[in-house]
């Protein structure tokens, strides 16, 4: 009788076991990400791009049925620019709220930070406030060693533990001559902005490879960019959100850059619509 009674307790105590959470699955930012914002961002699976350097949009996902119903893979590059580059934020915004799914995103230099953000579900309105907290109390010259280490620093608070696989999208960061899409994103995010990489020459190619049908490019450093005049000639759209007023070290200007920028985004949201109808005819 004793060791039936054992025999129960035994077999009630493995049915009650749950199993715990994997430990090892990357640790979530200090941002909320609510499921709406989750739901929206695209599912990938983690197939292997040509050159073995990480996940590709799913086609199965998008679908790739001939007509209407086929969804393009939208990839798009926000170009360094300092501190000009907060204006895209409207833009992607704007994006946003037009329904225009992004399934690939890449970025140079101090754009990277919007790009991992975005990557990871932040939506541009929260990435302009964070932008924001950090930067507006920052008395040190752009990209000298003070002001370096207190990025570097916010850089591991809110990116700790990620990997630049692991957000929704397919993140794809530059270095001067290839977009990494795996690897620690905190070490990969330091060097980039330390050393302002651009990109390849050969940007739009790459993205194009990692199976993007049309690619957005977004520029706010204007012609002093190495390869602008490239990416204008093969872009799918090429805008130049280069606003010469601001200086492109100037953060008393963050509040007038995103308004500057705010005018015109909802245009060329439009012109990216219109882009994409123009891709599935």
């Amino acid at each position: 009788m004793k060791i039936k009674f054992i025999i129960l307790i035994f077999l009630l105590v493995s049915c009650s076991y749950t199993k715990k959470d994997d430990l090892s699955s990357p640790v979530a930012t200090s941002f909320d990400i609510d499921e709406e914002t989750s739901e929206a961002l695209p599912k990938l699976r983690k197939n292997i791009s040509t050159k073995g350097i990480g996940p590709v949009p799913s086609h199965e996902y998008i679908g790739k049925k001939s007509g209407s119903n086929r969804k393009a893979v939208v990839g798009l590059y926000l170009a360094p620019g300092k501190y000009r580059t907060l204006s895209y934020l409207p833009i992607l915004n704007s994006m946003k709220q037009s329904n225009i799914e992004i399934n690939i995103i890449s970025a140079g230099g101090f754009s990277t930070i919007i790009a991992s953000l975005y990557a990871q579900g932040v939506k541009p309105d929260l990435i302009e406030w964070e932008m924001h907290k950090l930067l507006s109390p920052i008395e040190e010259e752009p990209f000298q060693e003070d002001w370096l280490s207190i990025v570097h620093d916010w850089i591991e608070e809110k990116f700790k533990n990620r990997k630049i696989e692991s957000g929704g999208i397919t993140l794809a960061l530059a270095t001067s001559d290839a977009l990494l899409l795996r690897g620690d994103l905190v070490q990969t995010l330091k060097n980039n902005i330390a050393k302002g990489e651009t990109g390849p020459m050969e940007v739009v190619e790459q993205l194009k490879e990692l199976g993007s049908d049309i690619v957005i490019c977004l520029n706010a450093a204007g012609e002093s960019l190495d390869n602008s005049q490239i990416m204008r000639e093969k872009c799918d759209l090429y805008v130049d959100s280069n606003h010469k007023d601001f200086k492109m070290n100037d953060k008393l200007l963050l509040t007038d850059i995103l308004a500057e920028s705010a005018k015109s985004s909802y245009s060329i949201a439009k012109q990216i619509e219109n882009v994409i109808e123009e891709w599935k005819k």
